[in-house]
Formats: C-alpha cells, sequence, structure tokens
C-alpha cells in the first residue's frame, strides 16, 4: 500500500528498525498461550467410569438398574460438559491466535514505516542542506561573474591605452617627418645661399625647432584630451558595472538569506511533523502491544475434574450394593413375604437416592417415598 511522499507500507516479514521488537519471541509466546488454553486439565478417559456404571446396572437387579442409570446420567452429563469447555477452549485459544498474528503483523508494519519516515526526514534534511550549499554557490558565482567583467573592462582599458600611445609616436614620427619634409628644399637654399654659419641659417633652425614644437604641442594636447576622455569613460564604465553587480549580488544574497531562513523553517516544521507522526506510531505500537499483552494475560483456562464423577460412581457401587445385600436378607427373614420386602427394598433404595440428591433430610423422605410405593406395587 502506496503513502505520500514516496512512504510504502511493505509485507509483514520485512526487516523492521534496528533494535526493534522480536516478532518470533511474540510468536512462539502467543503459541504456548494458545496450547495452554487448549489442554483442559482433568479432561480423560472415560471408560473405565462408563464400565463401572455398567456393572452396577447389570449386576445387582433393580437396585442395580437405578443406581446403574444414575450413574449413566452423571456420566452423560460430564461428557457434555467436558465437550462444552474444550469448544470454548478452542474458541478462546483460536482467538488469541488470530488477534496475536494480526496485531504483530500491524505493529510490524507500523514499525517499518516508523523507519521510512525517520529514513525521509533525514533525506529532506540533506536535501535541503544541498539547496543552501548550492544557493551559496550560486552567490560566489555571481561574485565571480563580477570579477571577470570588471578584469575584461581593465583589459579593454589596457589595450586602448597600448593603442594610444603606438597612435601618439606614430602620429609625432609623421609629423617631424612632414615638418622636416617641406623645410628641406629652403634649407638648401640657405645653404646655398648664405651658408651653414649665416644668420639667415641660424634663424632658419630656430624658426624649424619652433614649428616642431608646435607641432608637437599640439599632438600631446590632443591626444591629452584623448586620454581624458578614455579614463573618463573607464571610470563610468566601472563604476557602473560596479553599482549594478552590487545591485545584482545584493539581489542574490538576499535571496540567499531568505532562502536559508524558509529553509530552516521548513525543515523544522518537516522534522517535527515528522517527530509528531513517529511519536503517535509508536502510541500505537505500544497500545497494540499493550492489548496483546491483555488478550494473553486474560484469555482463559479450563479445567475439568473427573474425581466427583469417580467418586459418585463409586458411592453408588456401594450403596446398590448394600440395598442389593439388604434386600437380599429381607427377603429370607422378612415375615411379610414379597411385600415386605418390596416395600423395603423401595425403601432402601429411595434412602440411598434421596441420600446422593438432598443428604440426610433426603434421604427419610426418599425411603418414606419409596418403602410406599414398593410396598403397593407388590399389591398390585
Amino acid at each position: 500500500m502506496a503513502m505520500a511522499d514516496g512512504i510504502t507500507i511493505p509485507a509483514p516479514g520485512t526487516t523492521p528498525l534496528t533494535g526493534g521488537l522480536n516478532y518470533e519471541d511474540y510468536r512462539r509466546k502467543i503459541t504456548e498461550a494458545a496450547a495452554r488454553t487448549r489442554d483442559v486439565p482433568g479432561a480423560a478417559d472415560l471408560t473405565g467410569v462408563k464400565k463401572a456404571a455398567t456393572t452396577i446396572k447389570t449386576t445387582m437387579g433393580g437396585i442395580g438398574q437405578t443406581y446403574g442409570g444414575l450413574a449413566e446420567t452423571a456420566i452423560k452429563d460430564f461428557e457434555t460438559q467436558q465437550t462444552d469447555i474444550q469448544k470454548r477452549a478452542e474458541r478462546a485459544a483460536s482467538a488469541l491466535e488470530m488477534v496475536g498474528e494480526s496485531t504483530l503483523k500491524g505493529v510490524q508494519a507500523m514499525e517499518v514505516l516508523q523507519g521510512q519516515i525517520r529514513t525521509q526526514v533525514q533525506n529532506a534534511a540533506d536535501n535541503w542542506g544541498a539547496a543552501a550549499e548550492k544557493a551559496d554557490e550560486y552567490v560566489q558565482a555571481s561574485r565571480g561573474r563580477v570579477g571577470e567583467v570588471l578584469k575584461k573592462l581593465d583589459d579593454l582599458n589596457r589595450d586602448m591605452v597600448t593603442t594610444r600611445d603606438f597612435s601618439k609616436a606614430h602620429a609625432m614620427q609623421a609629423s617631424v617627418q612632414a615638418v622636416t619634409g617641406s623645410m628641406k628644399d629652403e634649407e638648401r637654399n640657405i645653404l646655398q645661399n648664405y651658408g651653414s654659419e649665416s644668420k639667415e641659417y641660424e634663424q632658419f633652425q630656430k624658426s624649424k625647432l619652433s614649428a616642431l614644437a608646435t607641432v608637437q604641442s599640439n599632438i600631446h594636447t590632443s591626444y591629452a584630451q584623448l586620454e581624458e576622455q578614455q579614463k573618463s569613460t573607464y571610470l563610468n564604465a566601472v563604476s557602473d558595472a560596479y553599482t549594478k553587480s552590487n545591485m545584482y549580488v545584493g539581489f542574490q544574497e538576499q535571496q540567499h538569506v531568505d532562502m536559508l531562513k524558509f529553509k530552516q523553517e521548513g525543515e523544522n516544521s518537516y522534522a517535527l511533523r515528522g517527530a509528531e507522526l513517529d511519536v503517535s506510531i509508536e502510541q500505537m505500537k505500544m497500545a497494540g502491544m499493550e492489548n496483546l499483552a491483555n488478550w494473553v494475560i486474560e484469555t482463559p483456562t479450563f479445567t475439568l475434574d473427573t474425581t466427583p464423577l469417580v467418586t459418585m460412581v463409586a458411592d453408588l457401587g456401594t450403596i446398590a450394593m448394600n440395598q442389593y445385600i439388604a434386600y437380599k436378607t429381607m427377603k429370607r427373614t422378612t415375615k411379610g413375604g414379597s411385600a415386605g420386602a418390596s416395600a423395603a427394598l423401595g425403601a432402601l433404595t429411595g434412602a440411598g437416592t434421596g441420600f446422593l440428591m438432598g443428604g440426610p433430610i433426603g434421604a427419610v423422605a426418599g425411603g418414606l417415598v419409596g418403602g410406599t410405593k414398593g410396598y403397593l406395587q407388590s399389591k398390585v
């Protein structure tokens, strides 16, 4: 049977929790208790008692018929009682076995379910821990990406500076060559006309240097302005990258903090629910085992005692024998002949039966009734 979140109740007989109940030991105790209930002490073979009743009935004439009949009736009543008690013992033992096995299977299934719940809670805690580590990795990755952007900006700025310096040097070289190249013809004419020591030639050199200085100054000014623009652009780009990256990383970090808070709350709530369910299952297990223990304790045991029956049959035999002997003696010695003997026999039989049924008072009453009945029968 499946449950939510991947929890299943396996078939009974699967491996329970470590250190769980010893189910085989409980099954053995239930079997032993059921066997004790089925075993009814005193339930015995009544062949010997039946034989004694038959002997009384067949060997002492009418007296034997009376007392033997009483013995057979008592034996039948005892057999009925014995059969009823054995049936009740079987029902009680069967009920104990059914309840015991059902309870053990239910407790075992709950114990296995309890183990799965504990495993599920532990796995959830591990998963939440992994999620926290993953979120921290995202924050670190965000910081790393910001560093990569800044490094690219640095590299780009460095490349631009190198390119700019190269262009500046090339411009200065080209301008010098252009200025000196344009003045070569004029310098040659001055040398030819005035000579290298003349004031004209000296003035020409000064004007040449002034022209070169002006060109170089213009180049320096132009590239200084370009450098300033490049620095401003670089700083603006870096500042913008810093601002946006800080916002992005701050958002990631806030999400990380919120996630950790939610994770802790969820983990605590899940663990609490798991603990509550664990306690509930433990209570159900204890209730089941307590119920089973009560069944074992309260399952009745039955006993039968054949001693009263054996004693009764023996007493009936003794009474019958004594009355039979007394009857024979009175028949020979009583003047009334058969009428007196029948009255005496009735009195003895009634007294014996009355004594078994009601003690001494019953013996007196039974003797009077039995004597009168015997006398009347002899006159018919």
